[in-house]
């Protein structure tokens, strides 16, 4: 009968439509946007985690400065007191000389710790502007992979479109009592109609007893394995 030939047919263009749909949930285009999309995260999350140590050191750095500039006015003060001619007094004037050089000899420290700091802060901020580079690359590279993957979806969505106007079709060739049990053993087995070769189902791969193949051939009714009661197809 033709609607087994168009059942045969219906079958070959669900398994199409099963093998892209399984496409679809294993994208090599997905896995490389994932992929990416994971590195970007981890990257945008150490470039905060930089920018926040970076801006740490930068306020230990200004707070130095502020410092620096504290006691430079105090030493320059404390020089006018010493060079300015109102004090007499030789042990008043010692005194602010001892005063003087302790202030100079911790400014001396504090500029050497300051440009330490400054070239720590230099280091930081190239690998700061390395990350953040990286942070870019990354993110184009997902954009353009990001477009690859809805590419792919699009195409493999096409190709089961046009299957599944196939399918429409040649169904409608089919009855609907075929075409419900059909679908019925499809909830269970992807292979619902089957072709028997040399007395084997094609399904589960059992040889059907001889008398049992030849009354099948002879004849144009329903024919279901009996040991998967998949339908057989001649």
């Amino acid at each position: 009968m033709q609607e087994y030939e168009y059942l045969g047919q219906l079958q070959q263009l669900d398994g199409r439509i099963d093998t892209f749909s399984g496409k679809l949930i294993n994208l090599r285009e997905q896995e490389e946007y994932e992929e990416l999309q994971s590195q970007l995260k981890e990257t945008k999350q150490a470039q905060e985690e930089k920018e926040a140590k970076l801006a740490a050191e930068k306020h230990v750095q200004k707070k130095m400065e502020d410092e620096l500039e504290l006691l430079d006015l105090k030493i320059k003060h404390e020089e006018g007191k010493l060079y300015g001619g109102e004090i007499g007094n030789l042990k008043e004037l010692k005194g602010i000389q001892e005063e003087v050089k302790l202030l100079k000899d911790k400014k001396d420290q504090m500029e050497t710790t300051l440009l330490e700091l400054l070239d720590k802060a230099d280091n930081m901020n190239s690998e700061f502007n390395g990350i953040e580079s990286k942070v870019k690359e990354l993110t184009a590279e997902v954009q353009r992979s990001e477009e690859d993957y809805k590419k792919a979806i699009e195409e493999i969505e096409k190709q089961i479109e046009e299957l599944k106007a196939k399918r429409e079709k040649v169904s409608s060739g089919i009855s609907p009592s075929l075409v419900s049990l059909y679908e019925e053993i499809r909830k269970s087995k992807r292979l619902a109609a089957v072709v028997i070769a040399d007395g084997i189902c094609q399904g589960c791969f059992v040889e059907l007893p001889a008398e049992e193949v030849d009354k099948m051939f002879r004849d144009d009714k329903l024919w279901r394995c009996s040991q998967c009661r998949r339908i057989l197809l001649k």
